[in-house]
């Protein structure tokens, strides 16, 4: 999913990755640092609820660095911190960071400018190695109750919004909402 967060003046690029290799994560601050107006931050894609999940965490994030709410001094930082719906970098990484043998990986690619975006995605495939696919960050049954067990999602929670709304789209509107009070907390 590639667009444009148009109050923030931002580009954006949302995918996946399969099949990655055995990463060094010491070497992955070297991807992750902000270049040319541009950031990148990496996710176990096995914990993202949809491309929409990684959105609206830069949403937050973005709006966070408007109002001087942010708890970190990096926007890949805040944007995990609120992809993890933690407000401590160290619980966020170990929730849902990468990890060295993890073979689906989620993207976000922030950008000034669009023409940065490709070159940052590159440099992230090449670093990763794999497959650029987005079905990894789709919603499954098994994606589900991960993220419910690792979230906290009760069936009840599910439930109460599930009213319209396929057990998929109702975790994405969970996890959507959660995010959004953590803004509301700081």
């Amino acid at each position: 999913m590639e667009g444009v967060i148009e109050e923030y003046g931002k580009h954006y690029l949302i995918t996946g990755l399969r099949d990655s290799k055995k990463v060094d994560l010491e070497s992955l601050t070297g991807i992750l640092r902000e270049k040319r107006g541009s950031v990148v931050q990496v996710f176990n894609a096995d914990l993202i609820a949809g491309w929409e999940h990684l959105f609206f965490a830069a949403l937050n994030a973005l709006k966070a660095f408007e109002s001087k709410r942010n708890i970190s001094k990096s926007l890949a930082m805040e944007v995990l911190l609120y992809a993890s719906m933690q407000r401590q970098i160290s619980n966020a990484l170990k929730l849902i960071g990468v990890k060295p043998d993890l073979s689906r990986v989620a993207v976000i690619v922030l950008s000034d400018s669009k023409s940065e975006i490709q070159e940052r995605l590159e440099e992230v495939e090449a670093f990763f190695g794999g497959v650029v696919d987005d079905k990894v960050l789709s919603v499954d049954q098994r994606k589900l109750d991960l993220i419910k067990t690792t979230f906290g999602i009760t069936d009840e929670e599910l439930k109460a919004v599930g009213q319209a709304r396929t057990p998929e789209e109702a975790i994405k509107y969970i996890v959507i909402e959660c995010m959004a009070l953590l803004y509301l907390q700081k």
